[in-house]
This record gives C-alpha cells, sequence and structure tokens, in this order.
C-alpha cells in the first residue's frame, strides 16, 4: 500500500495544517450546527477528500459523545468509512461520472433514509468536471437536501463552478501544507517505517512537492524502496528518485546571455536537450531564476530593468512550447537570441547591421531598403530562407504585420513553416528593435494576386512553367 494511502490521517488530531478550518468544523461536530453542504477548494494532495472523510465519520460515529469531535475509529461505522465499504457514504469521481444520468441516479439515492447511521454522506470530488445539465440537476437537491443528507463537494478549480452552486454550500479554501509541517510530517512517517533518512533528504522531498503533501509523501515512498529498514538512506541515492531542478543550468544560461555569449549557450541548452529534460521545465527553471533575481534587485534600476525585459521574453517564448514541439530548443534559443539581441544586438551566431530607428513607426520604405541587408545577414546562415526572401518583395504593412510577395508559391510556403516564420521574426526584431509578425501572399510580376495559371499550348512549355514555378527563372 502507498504511503499517503496507509497514513491518511483517520482523526482530526493527525490531519496535517489547515488549522482554522480544522477548528471550525470541530465546533460545528460538538454543536450539532451541520450544514447541509460543504464545498472544499484548494490544490491537489492537501487533504479535501480526507476531511471530507472525517466529517462522515464524526457523524456517524456510533460511540462519539456529543461533547467530542473525535471519531472512536472502533465501531462498525468508522471500520466501514475507513475501508470505503460504507453503504452510508457515497463518494463519486465527477471526472468519470460527470453526466446527468449520474446526478440523476445520485438524486434518486438521497430519497431514502440512512441504512443504519445518522446521516447519509454524499462526497463529489474534482467537482467542477460536472457538465452543466448535471449541475442544473444537482441544484434544487443541493438547496433544499433531506435532512440526513450532507453533501461535500471537492474541487481544484473552483471557478468553473457555477455561482448558484457555490452559493448554495460553505466554502472552505484549503492552502498548501508549509515547507516545516511537511518535513515533520515526512520524519514521522519514516521513525514509523522504521527507516533511516536525514534531514537534508527530507528537506529535498519537501521542496520537490512544493507544499502538496500527498507528492510529498508518494516521493517518500520512491526513497523508502530503494533502502530497507533500519538501513540509512544517503542524499546521493535519494536523488536517483526525486526529480532533479535545473536551476543551476538555468542560472549558467541567464549568466551566458549577460556576458553575450551566444554560442556557448546555445551549446548548453543542446546538452540540457540530450540530456532528456524537458525544454518546457527548463523554461519555468529559468523563469524561476529571473524571477528571485528580480526580486533581490528591487532598488538597482539597471538589474531591475534588464531583469523585467529577460522575464518578459522568456515569459512569451514558454507560451510558444506547443506551437514549435517539432523543435523543442527553438523557444530557449530565440529566447537566448532576443535577449542578447536587446543587450548587444551584434551575437556569436548571427552578425546583423542594425538599423538605427529615426523614428518610432517602422515604415514599409524603411524595412525595403534594410532588405538587401537582411538578406546579406542571412546567406551564411539560412541559405533556403535567403533564396525564399530574394524572390519576394515587402509589399506592405498592417498595422505590425509585414506582408510579403511572393512569385512563386514553393517560397511561400516556405516562410509559412513555423520555424522559418519564427527565424525571421527575430532577425527582423533585431535589425528594426520592433516586433513584426511574417504574413505573406503569391503575386504576379505586376504586383497583383496571381490567379489561376492557363493551361500550357504544349508539352515543353508545361514543363518550363513547373521547373520555373519551383525553381524561378533560370
Amino acid at each position: 500500500m502507498t504511503l499517503y494511502r496507509k497514513y491518511r490521517p483517520q482523526t482530526f488530531a493527525d490531519f496535517v495544517n489547515q488549522k482554522a478550518i480544522k477548528t471550525t468544523i470541530q465546533n460545528q461536530i460538538i454543536s450539532g450546527k451541520i450544514p447541509h453542504a460543504y464545498l472544499f477548494t484548494g490544490p491537489r494532495g492537501v487533504g479535501k477528500t480526507t476531511m471530507a472523510r472525517l466529517i462522515a465519520k464524526a457523524l456517524n460515529c456510533e460511540k462519539r459523545s456529543p461533547e467530542t469531535y473525535e471519531p472512536c475509529n472502533a465501531c462498525l461505522s468508522c471500520e466501514e468509512i475507513t475501508k470505503g465499504i460504507s453503504l452510508d457514504m457515497d463518494e463519486k469521481d465527477a471526472a468519470s461520472n460527470r453526466g446527468i444520468d449520474e446526478i440523476r441516479s445520485l438524486k434518486d439515492t438521497v430519497r431514502f433514509s440512512p441504512t443504519r447511521s445518522r446521516y447519509k454522506i454524499i462526497i463529489i470530488d474534482e467537482a467542477h468536471m460536472l457538465t452543466t445539465p448535471a449541475f442544473n440537476a444537482l441544484l434544487k437537491t443541493l438547496e433544499e437536501p433531506p435532512l440526513h443528507v450532507v453533501f461535500v463537494l471537492a474541487t481544484t478549480e473552483p471557478q468553473k463552478l457555477p455561482e448558484t452552486i457555490i452559493s448554495r454550500c460553505q466554502r472552505y479554501d484549503f492552502k498548501k501544507v508549509s515547507l516545516g509541517e511537511v518535513v515533520a510530517h515526512l520524519k514521522a512517517v519514516s521513525e514509523q517505517e522504521n527507516v533511516s533518512i536525514g534531514d537534508d533528504v527530507l528537506l529535498a522531498i519537501a521542496r520537490r512537492s512544493e507544499g502538496y503533501l500527498r507528492d510529498a509523501l508518494s516521493l517518500l515512498g520512491q526513497v523508502i524502496a530503494l533502502g530497507g529498514a533500519g538501513r540509512e538512506i544517503t542524499f546521493e541515492e535519494a536523488e536517483l528518485v526525486i526529480p532533479r531542478s535545473y536551476k543551476d543550468r538555468a542560472e549558467e544560461l541567464l549568466s551566458l546571455i549577460e556576458l553575450a555569449r551566444a554560442r556557448e549557450a546555445f551549446a548548453l541548452i543542446e546538452e540540457i536537450i540530450d540530456a532528456g529534460v524537458q525544454s518546457e521545465q527548463f523554461l519555468f527553471d529559468c523563469i524561476d531564476c529571473i524571477r528571485e533575481r528580480l526580486i533581490t534587485a528591487l532598488d538597482d534600476d539597471k538589474t531591475r530593468l534588464r531583469s523585467l525585459k529577460m522575464l518578459d521574453i522568456f515569459i512569451k517564448r514558454a507560451e510558444d512550447i506547443k506551437r514549435t514541439s517539432f523543435l523543442p530548443q527553438l523557444p530557449l534559443e530565440l529566447a537566448v537570441i532576443e535577449c542578447i539581441g536587446k543587450e548587444n544586438p551584434s551575437n556569436d551566431n548571427i552578425k546583423i547591421k542594425t538599423a538605427v530607428l529615426e523614428t518610432k513607426t517602422l515604415t514599409l520604405d524603411r524595412i525595403k531598403s534594410q532588405w538587401k541587408n537582411l538578406i546579406e545577414t542571412l546567406r551564411t546562415t539560412h541559405t533556403a530562407l535567403t533564396v525564399a526572401l530574394s524572390s519576394c518583395t515587402p509589399l506592405r504593412m498592417e498595422g505590425n504585420r509585414l506582408i510579403l510577395g511572393f512569385k512563386f508559391r514553393f517560397h511561400y510556403n516556405m516562410i509559412k513553416d513555423d520555424k522559418n516564420r519564427l527565424f525571421l521574426e527575430n532577425v527582423l526584431l533585431q535589425m528594426f528593435n520592433e516586433k513584426l509578425i511574417i504574413g505573406g501572399e503569391v503575386i504576379a510580376e505586376d504586383q497583383t494576386l496571381a490567379t489561376e495559371p492557363k493551361l500550357p499550348l504544349d508539352i515543353n512549355q508545361a514543363g518550363e512553367s513547373s521547373v520555373e514555378e519551383v525553381f524561378g527563372i533560370v
């Protein structure tokens, strides 16, 4: 059995954190003033469903005195709830039972009195997953349930619940467990498991769990599996299980960016990706490092502004992850180019002659005047793109969109490719210091839109036109 199931709290005293919520519910149990519906919100693994089960135990415990709130865990009702076989506690997962038919069945269930207990407890986990018709079907029952029924709705996304549902429940917001409380709980569990684990390992597990106690217990179970009863587990062994943080490599990348050493930055990114690190996770590590730098440099205007620019670039590139899944390192590489371009327009990979802006508004004439410069810049770094751009012309500006006119559809399709388009957009950003979105269309030689080609007069003409469409005029 996994540790988080084995050590699920069976009394309020065992429940970790959420002191205010515990105190309120304990007082309700003693006074007998039980609301007909609870709504527990908060992140995963902090005890929402566990608290719902404790309420079910306390309300239906056969040996609990009216002056106390703790269940006895010895009577038949407590034992059945602990084992999950109680007929008077119905726990539903709304992620897999989310339709109106399930809610109609539930409404039929609550009409009947409990089998042998005082209350029938209905727990709906991940309540935000219910469909709109299901919510509507639940609404009337939730508003005026039978006196013997108590609803407990648990969700990680309360913003997805209809206001009509929220207003009919007593809402309690669960918080993440503090680092110290996670470490203390892990230490107590490891002692009960008769395993010796150093404080540095427990601290690493607690930090990696980020306040989610269930995640922490799952990681502890994996660490314990490395050793055995009575054997001490070292930090080096625990590192085989605890997911590594690459914040040290992220700091190294940021330092290379500040030194404008693009080649070394690209090599580091390649090394990270080859090691199997998810580019999305590494981007988040970089963002976290920049955020920490920003916080420590609040009184340093220069460092603060530089960190803000870098943070903005990395956040925007994190949004490109799904669009560039075909080349996972691309968002990181583009972030490096943009950051170095803002600090030092000339980098180790692409030598761009930066155009000095005379006005804040970028005009089509200015782009046309620098077009040959752009092609020469790309000639040694992206030959295919150079050929495509040589056969096109900047047509017009539509806000921040630059529309290019292509004579041949083959070249137009090349620019439509996300990889090439993003590359070109970033080169233009460094050249003109203004973000442009590239668009395009196929045009005829007289700058009008191309029409469907006429049928060739003979087979020789057909061959010549096909070659011209792909390679241009020779």
